[in-house]
Order: structure tokens, then C-alpha cells, then sequence
């Protein structure tokens, strides 16, 4: 009997044994593996944290391409603007048939010197006008200084007008000169497109400038 209970007590001590030891292994493992779980979350949160980084600074780029978009659509819109009297200069026309009575026309001659020579009218009673010009942004004045009747014998006149570029090869009339019983032709908004150099040319050749009238008026 004393020999049995003995040989329990062993067995329960090696169970106790054996089970401490699996105990403390089954830990180890077990903090071994939360250890490198923390790790990895740890390395995750790395990289999300640098993934966002990414995302800020992609963001700040995007940002400051739109920037950079907008000014420079900002600046080729008012380099568009930026006319002068070598880009503008030329034989700009509008001629339009309206119906069996009314045909108007206009003829606007502006001269590389700064002056200009600007005929038009209804059925061919044309009035002309000549003077000086000068482009401030996107318009046009006129400076009306004479009123040339068919002979070409000029008159004294005190007069401005002006017209606005659409674009470069196109001026919009908005002085109402021609006065027309026609609902379809607007005289506000009238647009006068640039003729080809030879036009030009023939024209410049043909029609007197507003310096030879007033030499040849002077004599």
C-alpha cells in the first residue's frame, strides 16, 4: 500500500511537472506570438501613416498643378489681350444684303501710323470718317477728327466711336451708325472681320490717307 501511494504522489508530481512546463512554454509562444503581431500592427500603422504622407504630398501636387493651370490659362487669356496697332492693324469689313431695299456695308481701315479710315451705310450712302486711333486692352477708340464727303473734301468733325475685338481678326461695331428699318440687322453688335493683305493693299492704294487730305487741303 505504502508503496503505490508513493508511486502516485510521483505521477501526480510529474503531471504537475509536465503540466507547469507545458504552461510556461504554451506562454512563451503565446507572448512570442502576440510580440510579433504587435510588430506587424506596429509596421502596418507605419505604413499607412507613410501611405497618407504619400497621399498629402500627391494631393499638394495636384493642387499646385490646378495652380499652375489656372494661372497660366489666367496669363494666355490676357496675353490674348495684349493687342496692339502691329496685330490689329489691316481692312476689316461687313457687307450684308437684308432684303429688297436695305444692303448696309462697312468698310474700317486701320493704318499701321495710328490713324484710320471708317466708311459706312445704307445703299450706298456711305458716310466716312477718318482720325486717329488707340487700343486700350480689348477696344478700340476712335477718334473722329473730319468728315470726308464723296470728293473727298474733308470736314471738320468732333466724333468717338468704338469697337471691341472678339478676336483677332474680328471687330464688333457697337455704335449703332446705321440706322436701318430691319429687324434682322442689329446695329449694337456688328461684326467686322479682316480682310487679306491684298485687299488691303488695293484698298490702302485706292483711297487717300487721312495725312494726304490734309496736306492736299492745306494747298
Amino acid at each position: 500500500m505504502i508503496g503505490e501511494k508513493q508511486k502516485t504522489t510521483v505521477s501526480l508530481a510529474q503531471y504537475i511537472i509536465t503540466t507547469t512546463i507545458i504552461c510556461a512554454i504554451s506562454f512563451v509562444l503565446l507572448y512570442k506570438q502576440r510580440s510579433a503581431i504587435n510588430r506587424q500592427v506596429n509596421d502596418l500603422k507605419v505604413q499607412v501613416t507613410s501611405i497618407k504622407g504619400n497621399e498629402n504630398d500627391m494631393s499638394k501636387a495636384i493642387d499646385e498643378i490646378q495652380d499652375n493651370n489656372s494661372e497660366s490659362k489666367y496669363f494666355n487669356e490676357n496675353a490674348k489681350k495684349a493687342y496692339n496697332v502691329s496685330n490689329i492693324k489691316g481692312l476689316y469689313t461687313f457687307d450684308k444684303k437684308l432684303d429688297n431695299v436695305n444692303e448696309v456695308h462697312y468698310k474700317l481701315c486701320l493704318y499701321e501710323n495710328g490713324t484710320f479710315h471708317y466708311s459706312f451705310g445704307n445703299n450706298g450712302n456711305l458716310t466716312k470718317r477718318m482720325g486717329n486711333y488707340t487700343i486700350v486692352n480689348d477696344t478700340i477708340f476712335l477718334n473722329e477728327l473730319l468728315d470726308v464727303t464723296i470728293d473727298n473734301s474733308p470736314k471738320p468733325y468732333n466724333g468717338s466711336a468704338k469697337l471691341q475685338i472678339t478676336e483677332e481678326r474680328v471687330l464688333t461695331d457697337v455704335n449703332s451708325l446705321v440706322k436701318v428699318d430691319n429687324s434682322s440687322f442689329d446695329a449694337t453688335k456688328v461684326e467686322l472681320t479682316k480682310e487679306s493683305i491684298q485687299d488691303e493693299t488695293a484698298f490702302v492704294a485706292e483711297t487717300p490717307t487721312l495725312n494726304k487730305i490734309l496736306a492736299n487741303s492745306i494747298h
